[in-house]
C-alpha cells in the first residue's frame, strides 16, 4: 500500500499544478484579441438571452457523462494507491477516460463543429474515431464487462447505435422506411415513422436525442454500479480477518504472559 505521506505529496503537487495551469489559462483568455472574455466565462443562455431551460437534456447529457468519468477515473484511483487489481484500475481508467471524452464533445460539440472546422474531418469519421476507441475497450476488457449486468451495457450500446444512425442517415431517407410496406416488420417501421413525422418528434430531434440520453443513462447505471462493485471484489482481497486475528492472537499471550508474571 502506498505510504499516506507519499499520497499527500502527490496530491500537492497536482493541485499546484492544476491551480498554477487554469490560472495562465484564464490569464491567456484575458488578454487574447480574438474572443471577448465575456463569450468564454458567461452562461451561453445569458449571452444569448435565453430561457434557463434551453438545452435542458444537452446539459443532463454532460452532467451523465461526467458522472460516469468520475466513478471510473475515481475507483481506478483508489485501486492504484492501495495497490490492489490492476486489471481493474486499468479498466476503470479506460471507460472513465472514454467517458470523459465522449462527455467533451457532447459539452463542445466537438464532432459537430470543432473538429470538422479546426481540422476538416467530416463527422462521420469522428463517429468512426469513437466507435473504434469504443471497439479496443470492449475488446480488451470483455471478461470484465461480461461479469457485471452485461444487458444494461448492450443496451446502451444499442440506443447509442439508434441516435448515431438517425445524426447520420436521417429517418425519412432511410428506403425501409419510405417504401410501400411488404412485411410485417416493415409495415410497423412504416407506421411508426409516419406517426412520428405526424407529431414533430423526428423533425425536432426527439428520436436522436432522447435515444441518446437514455443510452448515456444506462452507461452511468453500468459503470457508476461496476466501479462499486470491483472496488468490493477488490478490498476483499485484503487479508484483513487473518490480520485481525492476529492482533486477538497477540493480544490473548500478552494477557497469559501477564497473568504468568504476576502468579
Amino acid at each position: 500500500m502506498q505510504p499516506l505521506s507519499s499520497a499527500h505529496t502527490t496530491h500537492r503537487w497536482l493541485t499546484l499544478s492544476g491551480f498554477v495551469c487554469l490560472f495562465c489559462i484564464l490569464l491567456a483568455a484575458g488578454v487574447q484579441p480574438y474572443v471577448p472574455i465575456e463569450y468564454l466565462i458567461r452562461d451561453p443562455a445569458t449571452i444569448a438571452a435565453h430561457p434557463f431551460y434551453f438545452g435542458f437534456f444537452s446539459h443532463v447529457d454532460v452532467l451523465l457523462w461526467m458522472a460516469s468519468a468520475v466513478s471510473c477515473l475515481f475507483g481506478a484511483a483508489l485501486l492504484n494507491v492501495i495497490h490492489l487489481r490492476p486489471d481493474y484500475m486499468r479498466f476503470l481508467m479506460a471507460f472513465g477516460g472514454l467517458s470523459a471524452i465522449l462527455g467533451l464533445d457532447d459539452l463542445f460539440l466537438l464532432h459537430e463543429r470543432a473538429i470538422p472546422m479546426i481540422f476538416g474531418i467530416a463527422q462521420p469519421f469522428v463517429f468512426v474515431g469513437y466507435a473504434v476507441m469504443l471497439a479496443l475497450c470492449l475488446c480488451r476488457f470483455r471478461k470484465v464487462l461480461l461479469k457485471h449486468q452485461p444487458l444494461t451495457l448492450c443496451l446502451s450500446l444499442v440506443l447509442f447505435s439508434v441516435s448515431v444512425l438517425i445524426d447520420v442517415v436521417p429517418l425519412p431517407t432511410i428506403s425501409f422506411l419510405t417504401a410501400p410496406p411488404e412485411t410485417t416488420l416493415a409495415a410497423l417501421f412504416y407506421l411508426l415513422r409516419n406517426g412520428l413525422l405526424e407529431n414533430g418528434l423526428l423533425e425536432d430531434g426527439l428520436l436522436e436525442d432522447g435515444a441518446k440520453l437514455l443510452a448515456i443513462f444506462l452507461w452511468f447505471a453500468y459503470f457508476s454500479w461496476t466501479a462499486i462493485i470491483l472496488l468490493a471484489e477488490a478490498v476483499k482481497t485484503v487479508p484483513v480477518l487473518s490480520t485481525v486475528e492476529q492482533r486477538k492472537k497477540r493480544s490473548f499471550v500478552s494477557r497469559s504472559t501477564r497473568s504468568l508474571t504476576r502468579q
